[in-house]
């Protein structure tokens, strides 16, 4: 895939091929992911790889319905990371570029050692891609009730819900989702 001009110069060349592979094989994983649940015996779900890109404390909430929905989400913004970009336009895209931008770096390596170097290769893309980062909190245990605005510690943080039930909502009226998320 080729990122547009207007996202493609934020990044050098190792990094904008470390995208384009990262895309490739997420695009793998989602079709084996929903491949795996589709045949899997009902009463034991299947290992689906891609879970990783996830928060794990949602981990009883996937299914093949929200792998599905999810990967609208990545078509989504695979389409305008290609075309030109917009706001990002509910938390199930919010996720799929994490899990763009995360497979991106291991393709380069980083892992957990957080190579300072190799981060800010990516830091511009978040910086202009995402809004706001208020999503990362899921992956924070010690933070855990600040992502429902229905609980005192979700209401002063004033953050939107982020409880899986709630990835495929728009976040505003007037940029509403892809039709089969709605």
């Amino acid at each position: 895939m080729k990122l547009h001009p207007n996202i493609a110069h934020l990044l050098d060349p190792e990094a904008r091929h470390a995208v384009d592979t990262a895309i490739e094989l997420l695009d793998d994983l989602f079709l084996a992911g929903i491949a795996e649940t589709l045949m899997a015996d009902p009463d034991e779900p299947p290992y689906v790889e891609l879970y990783t890109f996830l928060p794990p404390r949602y981990l009883d909430f996937y299914d093949l319905r929200l792998l599905r929905r999810w990967y609208i989400c990545f078509l989504t913004v695979t389409e305008r990371l290609a075309n030109g970009w917009g706001l990002l336009r509910c938390r199930g895209e919010e996720l799929a570029l994490q899990a763009i931008i995360e497979c991106a770096q291991d393709q380069l390596d980083i892992g957990i050692d957080e190579d300072d170097e190799i981060r800010t290769r990516f830091f511009r893309l978040e910086d202009d891609l995402f809004e706001d980062l208020d999503y990362l909190v899921m992956w924070q245990p010690e933070l855990d009730g600040i992502d429902d605005p229905e609980t005192a510690e979700g209401a002063r943080m004033d953050m939107g819900p982020m409880h899986p039930r709630h990835w495929f909502e728009p976040f505003r009226d007037e940029l509403p989702v892809h039709p089969l998320l709605a």
